[in-house]
């Protein structure tokens, strides 16, 4: 959420992004695999201002107090041979604002 709004000041629209824990592949300076194809494809279907999580991630914050996620339901995304539990991010307390700005920084 904080780099939402820190975004606004750079770009005229909202970033979209998609967040998604799952194998990658680094060669021929470019990074591919599940976890970079998941969420790009998460990215690209989130509302506009939106972070949009597949279930992978869902279950490594569920424990996190603060953070809020709301269940989408199972998407069939372009590419992925399975449904993705797809989730919104809708609130980030203040106090998690900064390391989730951080991890998102690190995953973009």
């Amino acid at each position: 959420m904080e780099i939402q709004r820190i975004s606004r000041g750079d770009f005229d629209s909202d970033l979209r992004i998609g967040i998604h824990l799952g194998d990658n592949t680094i060669g021929d300076n470019d990074i591919y695999g599940d976890g970079v194809n998941v969420a790009a494809r998460l990215e690209s279907i989130a509302d506009p201002g939106g972070i949009y999580i597949s279930g992978s991630i869902e279950k490594a914050i569920r424990g996190q107090g603060g953070i809020q996620a709301k269940f989408l339901g199972e998407v069939s995304l372009k590419n992925v041979g399975y449904g993705v539990r797809t989730y919104v991010l809708q609130s980030i307390i203040h106090s998690y604002s900064k390391n989730c700005s951080i991890l998102l920084k690190m995953v973009i």
